[in-house]
């Protein structure tokens, strides 16, 4: 039951952590902000060149690694045996797949604002 409980905990975390992420953005840059982004030329351009970069440290040619108390603060974090230690696990789970789910949610949060499809 405790690891229902505590899977119930990380994906309200995880709800919880995009929807105020996305709050955050529209309510400062305005409900088109993040499909502008998503569609913007040079940002999808830097997003490419940060793949290639990942993808020829995946093939071995150079490491990339966070700061070691970087990686030590999230580590205890997220080894607490309570809501924090599993809210922390979702924010890094938020952090790296926002790259994944950014241009999807910047699609949708418009028509959601605006109550329906555009018209093309």
């Amino acid at each position: 039951m405790e690891g229902r409980k505590n899977a119930v905990i990380y994906s309200l975390s995880i709800i919880f952590i995009f929807t105020f992420i996305g709050f955050l953005i529209t309510l400062i840059w305005g409900p088109t902000a993040l499909n502008d982004i998503s569609t913007n030329w040079i940002f999808n351009l830097f997003i490419f060149l940060v793949f290639i970069i990942f993808g020829i440290s995946f093939l071995g040619a150079f490491e990339i690694t966070l700061p070691s108390s970087w990686s030590n603060k999230a580590d205890s974090k997220a080894n607490a045996s309570s809501f924090l230690g599993i809210f922390f696990m979702a924010l890094v789970l938020v952090v790296v797949s926002f790259s994944c789910t950014g241009p999807i949610l910047g699609l949708l949060l418009p028509v959601i604002f605006k109550g329906g499809m555009r018209d093309p």
